[in-house]
């Protein structure tokens, strides 16, 4: 809990009566599901967070909980749309053997779940982004490449050839063109995404030939990512 609130007369007098009669953890996941459904209006802000312990019935000052601000909003997200998309791939697996399909399938359904908040996703990325909480970023990015690297094979034992580095640079490319995408069901991103699957597998293609690699290695790099 923050130093601030904590030395609070309010702090003080929850945290007496909270050692003996609440549950900490689950407040706190309490809070932060009721403070998600706000997201929307408020933003990932303190004030959304503070408005989601009105809703439970506690002080505003509680949003001290969430010891290293609205960013733990935005890493729950990560972790709850994840963790729906594995249930959903359990549940309903994905069809077919070509990679590439299945690649794009999975980068599009994991990054539909942040439509909903897509407006206030920058904010969301520039707090992951901030050097405090890199550390944890980088854990919940390597969670999502796994996730969607995972449910790469198929059925019939065809194998992919897409790295986990792969999956993070087509995924975060593509994470960021949506942010800008005002095109229709957000087609211009899918398309965006289709490109980029398209532009690795011609990479990794011209990498079995190393003379073919040295001539035509610059021109691929520098269209890679600009499509």
């Amino acid at each position: 809990i923050n130093a601030e609130y904590m030395g609070s007369r309010c702090g003080r007098a929850f945290f007496a009566s909270a050692a003996t009669s609440i549950d900490l953890p689950q407040l706190r996941s309490r809070i932060i599901g009721s403070a998600l459904t706000k997201v929307s209006e408020l933003g990932w802000s303190t004030q959304c967070v503070a408005w989601a312990c009105e809703q439970e019935g506690y002080s505003p000052q509680l949003h001290g909980l969430l010891q290293r601000g609205p960013v733990e909003l935005v890493e729950h997200h990560i972790r709850s749309c994840n963790q729906t998309l594995a249930a959903d791939l359990v549940e309903i697996p994905l069809i077919g053997d070509d990679v590439s399909a299945r690649l794009h399938s999975l980068i599009r359904r994991r990054l539909e779940m942040n439509l909903p908040l897509l407006e206030h996703w920058p904010q969301g990325l520039a707090l992951l982004s901030h050097p405090s909480n890199l550390p944890h970023t980088w854990s919940l990015s390597t969670e999502t490449t796994k996730l969607i690297a995972t449910h790469l094979g198929t059925s019939s034992g065809a194998r992919s050839d897409f790295n986990r580095v792969d999956i993070a640079a087509i995924y975060a490319a593509t994470e960021l063109f949506l942010l800008q995408d005002h095109s229709t069901n957000k087609s211009a991103t899918w398309e965006f995404l289709t490109r980029r699957i398209d532009d690795r597998n011609a990479l990794a293609s011209v990498m079995h030939y190393p003379m073919a690699a040295a001539r035509g290695g610059s021109t691929l790099f520098g269209a890679l990512f600009c499509k």
